[in-house]
């Protein structure tokens, strides 16, 4: 929420904020694992704007593998950003973010219909971002 700002989110959306070009058009969601980097995530892109909500953790064994965190791609990231979230019908994601991540991406919810990339389904997106934000007790690797 903008500072300032009593409109709920779902009015600040229709009034232009970031999180309205999230809301109308189909983010591409893909999954990806980087050992040469030591982490793994799940990418949403909005193609037309090139948007960007990452969902990033370390992998077992990194220096960080008990925390997650979220990034547009090009700042830095911000661990902890994510409060809830849930899956709506069959295709939507729907973020609700902690204060420091919603400044960053410009509302306190985040939700758009997810367009799986190839090689993945909406399910298995679903599976990691659940995986992702898991406590470090329930992240494989975590007791290693």
């Amino acid at each position: 929420m903008s500072a300032g700002s009593s409109a709920p989110p779902a009015e600040r959306r229709a009034q232009g904020s970031p999180a309205r070009i999230l809301a109308v058009v189909a983010i591409i969601g893909s999954f990806e694992r980087h050992p040469d980097l030591g982490c793994e995530g799940v990418v949403f892109l909005d193609e037309d704007s090139d948007a960007c909500f990452q969902l990033l953790r370390d992998l077992p064994g990194g220096p960080r593998a008990g925390e997650y965190c979220v990034t547009t791609g090009a700042s830095a990231p911000v661990y902890g950003g994510v409060v809830q979230w849930r899956r709506v019908g069959d295709d939507r994601f729907e973020f609700a973010l902690a204060p420091r991540a919603a400044r960053l991406f410009g509302d306190e919810v985040l939700s758009f219909r997810v367009v799986p990339g190839s090689g993945t389904t909406v399910a298995e997106l679903a599976e990691h971002v659940e995986r992702l934000l898991a406590g470090p007790g329930d992240y494989p690797g975590s007791r290693d």
